[in-house]
C-alpha cells in the first residue's frame, strides 16, 4: 500500500507540475500577444494640462480694515460680476454717461469698519459702445469711498473702496462712468 500510496503522489505531482508549465506558457503566450504592435505610428500630438476648472478673472477684492486700507487676514473676498453697460443718455461720442454694476462677495458677516478695495475693468460686460471714450473720462457712485490711489487715466480699469454692506446677498454697486465731455454727476471717485 505505501508504493501505491507514493505512485499516487507522484502522479499527482506530475500532474499539478504539468498543470502550471501549460498554465505559464499560456500566460507568457498572451502577454506577448498583448504587447506587440503591427504597425507604429509616428504622429506626435501635445497638449496643455490643468487640474480643476478655469473661468476668466472679473476683477480683485481685498478684505481691508475701512481707515487703514491695511488687508484683514482670513477674510475672502471676490469679484462676482460686473453687468449692465447702459448708455443714459443720446449725447455725441466723447460725452456721454453709463451705469454699470458690480457685485462682490465675502462671506463671514457684517463686521463694523470694514471695507473692500475692488479692481475691475469697467469694459468687461462687454455692452460697451466700440466707440466708447475711456481716456479723459472718470467714474463715481454714491456708494463708493473716495480712493487716493485711483487713476482716472488708468479706465477701462477702476479702482474703488466699497462699504462693508456691499456684500450682503442681493446687493450690488452702481457705477457712473462718463466720458470727458460728460456733464453733472457726482464728484469723481478717482484722480484726474
Amino acid at each position: 500500500m505505501t508504493v501505491t500510496l507514493r505512485r499516487a503522489r507522484a502522479a499527482v505531482a506530475v500532474l499539478v507540475v504539468a498543470v502550471l508549465a501549460a498554465a505559464g506558457t499560456r500566460l507568457a503566450a498572451d502577454t506577448t500577444a498583448r504587447t506587440s504592435a503591427a504597425w507604429t505610428d509616428d504622429v506626435h500630438a501635445t497638449t496643455t494640462v490643468s487640474l480643476g476648472t478655469w473661468s476668466p478673472q472679473i476683477g480683485t477684492c481685498t478684505a481691508v480694515k475701512a481707515a487703514t486700507l491695511e488687508p484683514v487676514a482670513n477674510r475672502p473676498c471676490e469679484v462676482v460680476d460686473v453687468w449692465g453697460f447702459q448708455v443714459q443718455d443720446s449725447r455725441p461720442v466723447g460725452s456721454r454717461w453709463a451705469q454699470i454694476k458690480v457685485d462682490i462677495d465675502s462671506p463671514g458677516g457684517y463686521v463694523k469698519d470694514l471695507a473692500f478695495l475692488v479692481e475691475v475693468d469697467l469694459s468687461t460686460p462687454g455692452d460697451a459702445p466700440a466707440d466708447w471714450q475711456y481716456a479723459g473720462g472718470w467714474f463715481s457712485g454714491s456708494t463708493l469711498k473716495p480712493l487716493a490711489s485711483a487713476r482716472c487715466a488708468d479706465l477701462p480699469v477702476a479702482r474703488m473702496l466699497l462699504p462693508e454692506w456691499t456684500v450682503n446677498p442681493g446687493t450690488f454697486v452702481e457705477i457712473d462712468l462718463r466720458e470727458a465731455g460728460a456733464v453733472g454727476g457726482q464728484p469723481a471717485s478717482c484722480s484726474r
